[in-house]
């Protein structure tokens, strides 16, 4: 019996061809498979992060490379294992936490962990999110975390900075701001408390309107400090900004200021800048300088590091010359000096360089326009380290007073000549009166009225047989010399000089010598001086 098996013949050949491509096909995916999860092995594996998987019980099913670095564990040694037995109990307890609340939500959650590694506490952002299989079942836990130790560290650092700089910033008496300057806008993004008080604008004013400082400053300086301000914005990266001008406060009070800016690395538009009240300084400059003109005082100082020479003002008037027309150096500056002077004034110098010994001499000069003058040149040596670094001192132009002190010597030599010839003069008199008075038998009394002293002299005296040592200063005892008769006129004749009635007076009376002889004499009597106590 013979039958048709083509049909069943051709769908078992069917059958294998089916078979074997489904084979092929199971083939091609197992590889497909296995490739795709050794790419996602090695993606996670390089990954920065810690990732893992784990199961309904919180068995891991996967841990990457850098988990098992973190937590110091060998390849393979977290799968199949719980938190409980890698960790400790808090650590393991702040795992399953988190992780039971992605199982409860059924949904991918953030969270902040803390770990515990062998350098300290380290803090990671967890993502956490449900894994579902291919029917759509929840079957894992999926784990991505990220340490953000560092960048905390870092972000409190930096808070720690800002708040540094912000009290660094409120605290000095300087005014700082910063701001942006686009071609488009200008506007103030910060500025300290110091410039409201300097300024008195307020600080949310200027940040609504940038023009009130340009406003603030005094007409006569605006236009010069809108120019420099414009030339520094468009300079470039490398451009300063440094200018002194003048603001007007809201209560019209002038105040001087030191402004200087600059660009900030980093930012095309973004300026930063420090503004300093220096009114009391231009106040003593102008102080000093009026101090200088008055009392012809000028300073000067040598910097050794930079060979520079630096006059004041009024030195250079002393020396008749313009810091436009002349830079004064050592060697020119000591020649300056008259011949006879300049040795005296280049041997100092040497000293106060070599030994730092200072220096105070009176010297002549010759300026500019040849006018020779007097000066007192005061000079001092910083030295550090047996090295002179810094020189410094003053002229004073002392002319007029040398001119004093030679007139005042000239009038005094003239004074001691007068009183010798006026003492040799009166010496001389002395010498005629004495021997006219002798030889004319003349004697000279004179009564301190105020003192009651009464004084005679050697003529006197030997004219009533008296000697130069004899008769006391007692006007009643030379009163008694006077004949008992006369004494009522010579009494008489005193009271009417000392009462002023007379000034002179003259008569005759008779006196009783030292033998009781008598002897006649004629007596003239004229007030010498008249003296009053207070």
């Amino acid at each position: 019996m013979c039958e048709d098996i083509t049909e069943r013949k051709q769908a078992e050949e069917a059958l294998a061809n089916l078979n074997a491509t489904l084979e092929r096909q199971v083939n091609d995916r197992t590889k497909a498979l296995r490739r795709s999860e050794e790419r996602f092995r090695q993606f996670f594996d390089h990954a920065p992060n810690v990732t893992a998987l784990k199961d309904h019980n919180g068995r891991y099913l996967y841990t990457n490379r850098r988990f098992n670095e973190v937590f110091r564990l060998a390849p393979g040694t977290a799968l199949g294992r719980t938190d409980d037995e890698l960790f400790s109990p808090e650590q393991a307890a702040q795992f399953q936490s988190h992780d039971q609340q992605v199982w409860t939500s059924c949904r991918g959650q953030e969270f902040e962990e803390i770990t515990q590694q062998d350098d300290g506490p380290h803090t990671s952002i967890v993502v956490k999110f449900p894994v579902t299989d291919s029917a759509g079942q929840l079957s894992a836990i999926g784990i991505i975390a990220t340490d953000v130790t560092e960048r905390n560290r870092t972000q409190e650092a930096l808070r720690e900075s800002e708040a540094r700089w912000q009290q660094f910033a409120e605290s000095v008496s300087s005014a700082f701001w910063i701001a942006d300057v686009a071609p488009e806008e200008r506007q103030v993004l910060y500025v300290n408390s110091a410039f409201t008080f300097i300024w008195g604008i307020e600080r949310e004013e200027l940040y609504q309107d940038w023009s009130l400082w340009l406003d603030s400053i005094h007409p006569d300086d605006r236009l010069r400090v809108k120019v420099s301000h414009d030339r520094f914005i468009g300079g470039g990266a490398s451009a300063v900004f440094h200018c002194e001008y003048r603001i007007v406060g809201r209560d019209g009070h002038i105040r001087w200021i030191s402004d200087r800016r600059v660009r900030m690395a980093g930012w095309e538009h973004r300026i930063a800048g420090i503004a300093e009240d220096i009114t009391h300084h231009k106040q003593q400059l102008a102080l000093m300088a009026q101090t200088e003109s008055i009392g012809k005082i000028g300073g000067w100082q040598f910097d050794f590091l930079t060979d520079r020479l630096w006059w004041s003002d009024e030195t250079y008037r002393l020396h008749d010359t313009t810091p436009e027309v002349f830079s004064p150096t050592v060697e020119t500056a000591l020649n300056f000096f008259t011949p006879e002077s300049r040795p005296i004034i280049t041997e100092a110098w040497l000293h106060g360089v070599t030994l730092g010994q200072p220096w105070d001499l009176e010297l002549e000069l010759l300026t500019v326009q040849g006018r020779r003058i007097a000066v007192r040149a005061t000079g001092q040596v910083d030295v550090l380290e047996g090295r002179a670094v810094r020189a410094y001192g003053t002229f004073q132009d002392i002319t007029e007073d040398k001119v004093a002190e030679e007139a005042l010597r000239q009038a005094h030599d003239d004074l001691e000549r007068k009183v010798v010839e006026r003492t040799a003069e009166l010496q001389a008199s002395q010498e005629r009166y004495a021997r006219a008075t002798a030889i004319g038998k003349v004697g000279v009394w004179e009564l301190d009225v105020l003192n009651g002293q009464y004084h005679g002299d050697a003529n006197l005296k030997a004219l009533f047989g008296y000697g130069t040592n004899e008769l006391s200063t007692d006007p009643f005892a030379w009163l008694r010399l006077v004949h008992p008769d006369d004494q009522p006129i010579a009494m008489r004749n005193w009271e009417l000089v000392q009462s002023g009635a007379a000034e002179t007076s003259h008569y005759e009376l008779r006196h009783i010598r030292k033998d009781s002889s008598i002897v006649w004499v004629t007596s003239e009597r004229v007030p010498s001086e008249i003296r009053r106590d207070a």
